[in-house]
């Protein structure tokens, strides 16, 4: 599992090291991250370091509020994203893509769904009436379109704001969830973590208090009093940062361990020893 960082003082080889850290190394994969206000939160955690990448980079291409509707694919080229760090536009260069935007959330799927019977609605109907649905979405759409571009993995996440009421119950989140990534396929599903939202379904004020803007600053409080009620702040942007990761390395699990590998997994368990000795 890949965490934000917490304990600085540790080694850095046990820091943020997962349970396979001892497997073949993982290739470094390039991510494109697409979207409108909500990843500033996420790329302020980026480049503060507070998630270990281990090794992977990011690069994240915004149009914020109601002109993300602008941002598209043109070929293969990000076009109309105003909130760029420069990277590149050519979606050739990349190995996934995360799309962050005005999706419904899994929850809202699930209560559209429950509208439709299956006493009264066949699946073939319920199936045209969820894509239908889903096609408001302008993420969903810039999905459709890198899709079609190329034939990496793209990752969606939801709109950050939900009424969150099954987060409650495991059982129930666990079908939401599932109901949710069956809709968008064949893009993948990149599920929130489940402490941005609290008992009551509403965002944690820890998490988004303080929350950032597409530019990754804070707004005037003044000009948009409700700002932290669907944006994040830099801690809730690094757990979604963690979560966007894990997804791309699920995504592309690594090789089998061979012996190009012995060397600096011997290493790396030398050290490891010498630590705990110490």
């Amino acid at each position: 599992m890949i965490t934000p960082r917490l304990n600085k003082g540790m080694d850095p080889v046990l820091e943020n090291r997962s349970d396979t850290s001892l497997a073949a190394p993982r290739a470094r994969r390039r991510v494109c991250v697409i979207g409108n206000s909500y990843t500033g939160a996420v790329k302020r955690a980026y480049q503060l370091g507070l998630v270990d990448t281990r090794g992977h980079t990011l690069n994240f291409f915004a149009n914020p509020g109601p002109n993300f509707i602008n941002l598209r694919l043109d070929g293969k080229r990000i076009v109309d994203a105003p909130f760029s760090d420069g990277g590149s536009d050519d979606v050739d260069d990349y190995d996934a893509f995360v799309v962050y935007g005005d999706t419904p959330t899994p929850v809202e799927i699930r209560t559209f769904m429950d509208g439709l019977s299956t006493e009264s609605y066949s699946r073939q109907v319920r199936a045209a009436a969820l894509r239908e649905r889903l096609l408001q979405s302008h993420a969903y759409r810039i999905c459709g379109q890198l899709l079609t571009a190329q034939d990496r993995p793209v990752f969606l996440l939801s709109r950050n704001y939900s009424v969150e009421e099954c987060r409650g119950n495991g059982d129930v989140a666990e079908r939401t969830d599932a109901l949710f990534a069956e809709a968008i396929r064949p893009a993948c599903h990149i599920p929130f973590p489940v402490p941005l939202f609290g008992g009551d379904g509403h965002p944690l004020p820890d998490l988004y208090s303080g929350s950032l803007n597409v530019d990754g600053v804070e707004p005037d409080r003044i000009e948009q009093p409700h700002h932290h009620l669907v944006h994040l702040n830099q801690t809730g942007g690094a757990l979604v940062l963690a979560a966007v990761l894990e997804g791309v390395e699920a995504a592309f699990p690594p090789p089998p361990f061979t012996a190009a590998a012995e060397k600096p997994q011997a290493a790396l368990l030398h050290r490891l020893r010498r630590w705990v000795s110490a």
